[in-house]
């Protein structure tokens, strides 16, 4: 659930709504997890403004400690 609010947080700050449901079907992401694993679906315009933000608001190096929400992404 943790990872889930993430990756939402994260596509709220860009200004992307979320699939929260099957019904939903004219939202910006889908978003799928499995423990730490995620994976995200939106239409290639969206990439960039996703990949800007998780670099601001995650880290990529486990030395980081305060950086962003403190999630470490590869």
């Amino acid at each position: 659930m943790r990872v889930f609010h993430y990756w939402a947080y994260l596509c709220q700050t860009v200004g992307l709504s979320v699939v929260e449901s099957q019904e939903c079907k004219n939202k910006d992401v889908f978003i799928y997890v499995a423990g730490d694993d995620v994976v995200l679906w939106t239409s290639k315009k969206n990439e960039q403004r996703i990949r800007r933000a998780a670099r601001e608001l995650f880290s990529e190096h486990k030395e980081e400690r305060a950086h962003g929400l403190g999630q470490c992404i590869e």
